[in-house]
């Protein structure tokens, strides 16, 4: 099972399309959406806050083992309705808030309700809040804050933008499969320096610093190939294309230069980590841990162009 992602901010008419995207996408019926507001609901009625957070924890963790098999998406709240303060923890690191103009969520909010409650409505047995533009205009602005703030920290992207990442994940999960075989140790590339153990926030253990280089950096990840963990470190480098395509069926990993002489911005050295990967868990195309991991050996790179070649990386230069 892997977990790919949790999406907060869809209404029910986005859901229901985003779910009929992913169908058409999923070619080999490897994807399982499922909606925690749905199962939160259940959950909810006549619960006490601390039951419904045990009773939907057990349940996602029911559901993820029931697919084993599979590629899980999560989407919905997975805080108390009641309570905005109790939330279950979605274990990804890949938590997406749909960012989208209010007024027209509201809308479609508005406009699926009408369309699929129009008998409740008629009968009074649904809650006219759910109509008022108003109310969820409100009710969209506080969970953007909820779930943006430091302490969920959930990236804002848009519709589109989080339809497109699922696409890339989804179609081209496969293409690293085999880099995964047999790997026992994987690979933190970073310019800090570290002796016996590595900890997340890269906080470095030779200076005996207690402040950390980024505070913001809450787990580590770790790579199975040389090429991966370069790429990782390298992730924000302004004009700087990097990935992989196909040319007649051969897969051709790539850095390519958009700007004359920006290979000159990389960092001159770097240091491998070499950690083992029992101790962490696999997303996506890597390891990810919460906790300082131990250094089975280390080596300094001291040209990371030269050993993206040496790792099979086509680098291509600005002409």
């Amino acid at each position: 099972m892997v977990l790919l992602c949790h999406i907060v901010g869809l209404n029910s008419l986005a859901k229901q399309l985003f779910i009929e995207f992913i169908t058409q996408i999923d070619k080999n019926k490897e994807i399982v959406v499922r909606d925690l507001d749905e199962i939160s609901l259940k959950v909810i009625k006549s619960k006490t806050t601390i039951q419904w957070k045990y009773e939907l924890e057990t349940k996602i963790n029911n559901l993820l083992k029931m697919h084993t098999n599979k590629k899980v998406i999560f989407v919905g709240l997975c805080t108390n309705y009641q309570d905005l303060r109790i939330r279950v923890n979605i274990g990804t690191v890949n938590k997406f808030f749909v960012s989208i103009d209010p007024l027209l969520n509201a809308k479609q909010t508005i406009k699926y309700n009408i369309t699929n409650h129009v008998q409740q409505i008629i009968n009074g047995d649904f809650p006219l809040d759910h109509l008022d533009h108003k109310f969820l205009i409100k009710q969209y602005d506080t969970i953007h804050r909820l779930y943006s703030n430091k302490n969920m920290a959930y990236k804002l992207k848009s519709y589109d933008s989080i339809k497109k990442w699922c696409e890339i994940m989804i179609s081209n999960y496969h293409i690293l499969d085999y880099d995964f075989q047999n790997v026992t140790l994987a690979i933190i590339a970073t310019t800090a320096k570290f002796t016996n153990y590595i900890y997340k926030g890269f906080h470095n253990e030779q200076l005996n610093l207690e402040r950390i280089f980024n505070a913001q950096k809450k787990y580590l990840y770790a790579y199975p190939t040389k090429w991966m963990a370069l790429f990782s470190m390298i992730d924000k480098q302004p004009n700087i294309l990097k990935g992989i395509q196909f040319v007649n069926n051969k897969r051709i990993i790539y850095i390519k230069e958009l700007k004359k002489n920006v290979f000159n911005n990389l960092p001159k050295i770097c240091n491998f980590y070499y950690v083992e990967t029992k101790f962490m868990d696999k997303k996506g195309y890597r390891y990810v841990s919460d906790k300082k991991l131990k250094i089975i050996k280390s080596h300094v790179v001291t040209d990371i162009l030269s050993e993206l070649k040496k790792d099979g990386v086509d680098v291509i230069y600005f002409k």
